[in-house]
C-alpha cells in the first residue's frame, strides 16, 4: 500500500508503524502497555496516528483491538477507507511476527520523527544574526524535546507491570489465542500463540498424549470447521 506523497521518501517509517499495528493488533497484552503513550506527534501522518490511537483506545476501554472494531472506530475517515479498511488492518495481523520486535519497529518510528523534527530545525533557523540568543535558545528546546520523545527507543516493561497486564487481560475473559475448547486449558494460557513453546510434562502413563491429542483436535476443529 502506498504511503501519502509527501513521505514517499520514508517508506521504512511506515513499514514501522504498520508493523507495530500489527503486533499490538496480534499481541496486545504484550505490547500495548510498553508503547501506549507514544504520541500522536512521532507518527509520520494524522492517518497513522489516528489508526494508533484508536487500537489504544480500544484495548483502554478493554476490548480486544480487532480489525472490524478499529475499522468502525475509523469509520470517518476516507483516507482510512482507501488504504483498504478493515482488510488493510487484517494484512498487518496475518505480517506480524514475535511481540519482541516491537521495539525495533518503536525505534525506527522514533528514528523517523528525530529525523524529520531535526530537518524542520534546520530549515528553519534561517538568518541568527538578528537575535542569535532567541535563536540558540529555540535550539536547545527543540533538541531537547527531540531528546526526550527518544526515550521511547529501547525502553522496557518491569516484571510486575508485564505480569500485571497478562493476568488483567486472562481476567477480562478477551482471547489471546487459538482456543482449543479445554476450558481448563484456555484460561490458564489464553489459547495457544504462534512461536509459543508448551511443555506438557508429568509421570510416565498418565495421559499426556491423550491430552495433547485433545488440544490439538480441539484447535483444528475451531480453525478449520
Amino acid at each position: 500500500m502506498d504511503a501519502p506523497t509527501e513521505f514517499q521518501s520514508i517508506e521504512p517509517v511506515y513499514d514501522a508503524v504498520y508493523g507495530l499495528m500489527g503486533l499490538a493488533m496480534m499481541w496486545p497484552g504484550d505490547v500495548i502497555p510498553r508503547y501506549a503513550d507514544m504520541s500522536p506527534e512521532l507518527f509520520p501522518d494524522a492517518l497513522t496516528a489516528a489508526m494508533w490511537q484508536a487500537i489504544i483506545d480500544a484495548h483502554k476501554a478493554g476490548h480486544r483491538p480487532a480489525p472490524p472494531l478499529i475499522a468502525q472506530r475509523m469509520s470517518g475517515s476516507p483516507d482510512f477507507a482507501a488504504l483498504g479498511g478493515a482488510g488493510f488492518l487484517i494484512t498487518l495481523i496475518d505480517r506480524a511476527t514475535a511481540p519482541d520486535h516491537a521495539e525495533t519497529y518503536a525505534e525506527v518510528v522514533t528514528r523517523g520523527w528525530q529525523g524529520r523534527r531535526l530537518s524542520t530545525l534546520i530549515a528553519s533557523v534561517g538568518d541568527v544574526t538578528a537575535d542569535p540568543l532567541k535563536a540558540l535558545q529555540n535550539i536547545k528546546f527543540e533538541v531537547e524535546a527531540i531528546e526526550r520523545h527518544g526515550n521511547y527507543i529501547g525502553r522496557g516493561i518491569d516484571l510486575i507491570s508485564a505480569a500485571t497486564a497478562y493476568l488483567d487481560e486472562l481476567d477480562s475473559g478477551r482471547t489471546r489465542g487459538l482456543m482449543t475448547g479445554l476450558t481448563c486449558i484456555d484460561r490458564r494460557l489464553g489459547g495457544l500463540k504462534p512461536g509459543a513453546l508448551v511443555v506438557l510434562a508429568g509421570r510416565p502413563s498418565i495421559g499426556k498424549t491423550a491430552l495433547a491429542r485433545n488440544v490439538l483436535h480441539g484447535a483444528a476443529v475451531r480453525t478449520y470447521c
